[in-house]
């Protein structure tokens, strides 16, 4: 496994290139070089660093996948190699406010508020190294490098108060290897680690993580699958996307288009913040009546 910095030294190599070696990759297929690709990017320094990695196309997505598997750590103990998911909103420092909006890697803290980072999808849609802002910064995620230290202390909370729901609660399957936590975030201690496989029964709901006493303690639900009978389980597609309600999070606005793909002639064009209802899913594509055709939901946000 790779160090922060040799990753880093990896990433350098592609400077100035665009989706093509990143997204034929990522998709099998030369179809989609247009589509966001700056977590693609990641996936694709990660994995061939021999990093665990989610491969995923999605930010949010990556996020929730880092959640449960990577640590979040102070800005002030950042270093080369750390995961940092951007919020255009000018809410994140470090708070975990926000939204997901970009990912990239960073390379140094500079110390007065911003910092050096290398990102694909940027600069002209290349992989680019950019300066950034401590306010544009939603999360910073340590991955599993060798040699790297821990943070001493855990990261801060999200400032937001706790969010409590009796929904979804029953028995849940472990999707992926899970970090069963002492408190509901990931700026608890992890207590251990449950296999694939392995049944949990979900009696509260906080902040996206279920406790289960059984477990002795908190699972991000993000990696938790309803069994049949699990009461107000949320409805996923066969993608395994959920389904259901969403926002439009581009600060451009978002096509809609008459078929899932670029291909499709457009139909529509939806506001940033603009609410809409998914029926369906097809690969990164979700329909909406209301919306009269199909988004790509990596521009659009869950709730």
């Amino acid at each position: 496994m790779a160090t922060g910095n040799q990753v880093i030294n990896y990433a350098r190599q592609f400077l100035g290139e665009s989706s093509a070696r990143f997204s034929d990759w990522y998709y099998g297929s030369q179809k989609y070089r247009a589509w966001a690709w700056c977590n693609v990017f990641v996936s694709y320094v990660l994995q061939h660093c021999g990093v665990n990695f989610q491969k995923t196309a999605y930010v949010p997505a990556a996020e929730s996948w880092m959640d449960s598997h990577y640590k979040w750590v102070k800005m002030s103990e950042a270093q080369p190699g750390d995961v940092i998911i951007f919020c255009w909103s000018g809410e994140g420092n470090n708070s975990g406010r926000g939204s997901r909006d970009h990912i990239g890697f960073l390379i140094a803290n500079n110390g007065n508020g911003t910092f050096t980072t290398i990102e694909g999808n940027t600069s002209g849609s290349r992989v680019a190294i950019r300066t950034r802002s401590a306010k544009n910064i939603r999360k910073i995620f340590r991955p599993t490098y060798d040699g790297a230290s821990a943070p001493s202390t855990p990261a801060p909370a999200p400032a937001p108060a706790p969010q409590v729901s009796n929904k979804g609660l029953g028995l849940y399957t472990v999707t992926a290897p899970l970090n069963c936590r002492s408190g509901a975030g990931t700026g608890f201690p992890v207590i251990r680690t449950y296999p694939a496989g392995t049944p949990i029964r979900v009696l509260k709901i906080e902040n996206n993580f279920g406790y289960s006493s059984g477990a002795g303690g908190w699972l991000c639900m993000d990696f938790l699958r309803p069994q049949s009978g699990t009461a107000s389980a949320p409805a996923v597609s066969s993608s395994g996307r959920p389904l259901g309600m969403y926002h439009v999070n581009a600060a451009g606005g978002l096509n809609v288009r008459s078929g899932p793909g670029t291909g499709y002639r457009r139909v529509n064009f939806l506001k940033n913040g603009t609410p809409l209802r998914i029926l369906k899913v097809s690969g990164d594509w979700g329909y909406s009546k209301g919306a009269g055709g199909w988004v790509h939901l990596g521009y659009c946000r869950r709730g």
